[in-house]
């Protein structure tokens, strides 16, 4: 996120912890183009990563790169999966081809280490400054969150679909 010389933070190499504790509500479903959409809630995610940030505030110049620690509580996300038959030892099963997270976040907390070059009363000023304006980092924070959200349900998708047949999916 570059907001210009005020305001400057990249996140990346993040990794989420915690999506599997989901719960699935208003499924529609299309078998004839194999296609699922779908809104999930994730109660609580934690995730890791790494910052680089450069925020100037009145007299404040918060600035530091390093590793990042969160929680992200009461997440909703409409998910929308497409999946494709392939044929298998004679029987049909199928398999998701892309699966695309669009997220909602509600509440987050953040942890950067290393703000001002580790010293630790700014580093706690720093952090306390950033959760009490988490949205602006939120808003940064979701697409990284969103592809990695997208990567981890498409392979247990086809972690669980590659244990069925079809007909054992959708018996006639």
């Amino acid at each position: 996120m570059d907001r210009g010389a005020e305001f400057k933070a990249t996140f990346s190499n993040l990794l989420v912890n915690g999506p599997s504790k989901f719960q699935v509500d208003n499924l529609k479903v299309n078998l004839d183009k194999l296609t699922f959409d779908f809104n999930i809630y994730l109660p609580r995610l934690s995730f890791r990563g790494k910052y680089d940030l450069k925020i100037k505030l009145l007299l404040l110049n918060i600035a530091g790169k390093g590793d990042l620690n969160g929680v992200l509580e009461n997440s909703r996300a409409r998910v929308k999966l497409f999946c494709e038959r392939y044929d298998r030892d004679g029987k049909a099963f199928m398999r998701a081809k892309r699966l695309a997270v669009k997220i909602q976040i509600e509440k987050g907390q953040f942890d950067m280490k290393d703000l001002f070059n580790g010293d630790a009363v700014l580093s706690q000023v720093g952090n306390q400054f950033i959760n009490d304006n988490s949205r602006l980092f939120l808003d940064e924070l979701t697409p990284g969150l969103e592809r990695s959200l997208s990567e981890t349900f498409k392979n247990t998708a086809n972690e669980i679909l590659q244990l069925a047949t079809m007909d054992e999916i959708f018996p006639a």
